[in-house]
């Protein structure tokens, strides 16, 4: 690998690139810059899980960030280029869709102030524990039993339990991460590709 890298210049240049991509592409995908009519993926998550997530998730990306811009110019055979992508992809794909069943499956929506405001509680994928029938009736709905709980985070966790709770905001975050994550490494591989094909 060429040391050129670490010259002074190419380093400023290779911050500014990344400063610039954190800023402009990646601060509205995590929620922190407002962009009209778009809706980042972390607004799927509950608002209490939201600052834990966009912190691990902006380290990773920073990691990965540098180290895409860091193998930028090098030069890589077609067929590691093609394999790298596909495991990329295929990783991206697989995170997606469990997160997607972590979000739909095990993360609870309900309506107050008259329908015009939700909240979101994180329950985890599964059926409703049988410690929560002295709490709520069987024939009631999730977001009914979380509505009798008064809403109260800690009386959540103690009906659907405080282990399978913090596994279901483990397994989203880490879900999500791997999804953000493996979009940003399947691009930095088409561009690398790009470059070395052109070269």
């Amino acid at each position: 690998m060429s040391t050129a890298f670490l010259t002074p210049g190419r380093l400023g240049r290779y911050i500014v690139r990344f400063l610039v991509t954190f800023i402009v592409i990646l601060a509205p995908v995590l929620g922190s810059v407002a962009v009209p009519k778009y809706v980042p993926l972390i607004d799927a998550f509950p608002p209490a899980a939201r600052p834990l997530t966009v912190a691990l998730v902006s380290v990773v990306l920073s990691v990965a960030a540098v180290a895409a811009q860091f193998y930028l110019n090098e030069k890589f055979a077609k067929r590691t280029l093609r394999i790298l992508g596909l495991i990329f992809l295929a990783a991206f794909v697989f995170t997606f869709a469990m997160l997607a069943r972590e979000v739909v499956l095990g993360v609870v929506r309900v309506e107050y102030n008259g329908g015009n405001d939700t909240a979101a509680f994180i329950v985890g994928v599964g059926d409703r524990p049988s410690r929560c029938e002295r709490m709520c009736a069987p024939q009631e709905s999730d977001a009914e039993c979380i509505e009798n709980l008064t809403m109260k985070p800690a009386a959540i966790d103690s009906c659907w339990g405080d282990s399978r709770v913090r596994a279901a905001k483990l397994n989203m975050i880490g879900f999500y991460v791997g999804t953000m994550a493996a979009i940003l490494l399947f691009v930095a591989t088409l561009i690398v590709k790009e470059r070395s094909g052109s070269a």
